[in-house]
């Protein structure tokens, strides 16, 4: 191959890696914890960059670090769930929210309840009601499944319909 075609092919393949590349800059830690040096989120369903993922863009979403998140004061999506929505805790309804900003379609986001109740959240076709961007997803419960719509209120609040 001629010498002056190499730069070009190294040019070409940087830029199909970065095309090709996940949504997220940069791993996080175990429990899905910001690392710590600028410049590494997760992009999130409207743009909004998030600084961890708590294992969500890997399928599981880490319900003790999404805890101690929401205890400590740090941004989490979370979906507003109706008050007598049986078993469904602050850290459960961050681990929808974060599920439904983070997650592309028909991807399984899974992880284990209070009491042993285990969850999984699949987002489905992307819509938009009244003017705000919404996600159909499939949330199981235990064996319990239902098809839910949520619909993104304000930055990272994502509310039921």
């Amino acid at each position: 191959m001629p010498r002056n075609h190499r730069p070009l092919l190294l040019a070409a393949a940087l830029l199909l890696a970065m095309v090709q590349g996940p949504l997220r800059a940069a791993p996080s830690g175990p429990a899905g914890a910001h690392d710590g040096r600028l410049g590494h989120y997760y992009m999130g369903y409207t743009g909004r960059s998030w600084d961890a993922d708590y294992g969500i863009t890997r399928g599981k979403c880490h319900r003790a670090a999404v805890a101690a998140a929401l205890g400590d004061g740090h941004k989490v999506a979370i979906a507003v769930v109706a008050k007598d929505a049986p078993g469904i805790d602050p850290a459960d309804a961050a681990c929808i929210g974060h599920a439904l900003e983070l997650t592309r379609v028909r991807h399984r986001v899974t992880w284990q309840g209070e009491g042993g109740v285990r969850y999984q959240v699949r987002p489905l076709a992307p819509s938009v009601h009244d003017g705000l961007p919404c996600r159909e997803f499939e949330l199981v419960t235990g064996n319990k499944r239902v098809r839910q719509s949520a619909c993104l209120r304000e930055p990272g609040i994502w509310q039921l319909r």
